[in-house]
């Protein structure tokens, strides 16, 4: 077998069965040939590789996107808009901290600036949200009192 080549395996043994493609037989969407090919490359030629490797480092990669883009589907949803942007993918990676460890020094054209705000911030403005809620509450409750 070449390096190039597609490998294809029958299911239940023997010659007679349907071929099947390795990412089909493991369950993923991406290539795993390919994936191997690049890992080849850009390993030195007295190194091998073994034979379910490329297998598990496309399983890593395809986890790795599925959970990028449920994250950014998510704060697509969030922004009230349909399709996904480069910004969505940023803010994606910003708030998830196992995404900002892999992804975090990545810079996205036209992606902005990640919002950040101190704690005591967000603590502030909770507070004054509740003392204004409260005085509406007490408003509402003097005038049904008259």
């Amino acid at each position: 077998m070449t390096i190039g080549q597609k490998t294809r395996t029958t299911v239940g043994g023997g010659g007679g069965g349907k071929s099947k493609m390795r990412s089909e037989r493991a369950g993923l969407v991406l290539p795993v040939p390919r994936i191997e090919n690049a890992m080849r490359a850009r390993l030195a030629r007295d190194h091998r590789v073994g034979g379910t490797t490329g297998v598990a480092l496309t399983s890593a990669v395809e986890f790795c996107i599925v959970r990028l883009i449920g994250e950014a589907n998510g704060e697509a949803r969030r922004g009230h808009h349909k399709r996904m942007t480069q910004r969505d993918i940023m803010l994606a990676i910003a708030r998830d901290p196992a995404l900002d460890a892999v992804f975090g020094h990545i810079h996205f054209p036209k992606g902005g600036a990640v919002p950040t705000a101190a704690p005591a911030a967000y603590t502030k403005r909770r507070q004054a949200r509740a003392a204004k809620s409260k005085r509406q509450q007490l408003r509402k409750q003097a005038l049904a009192d008259e």
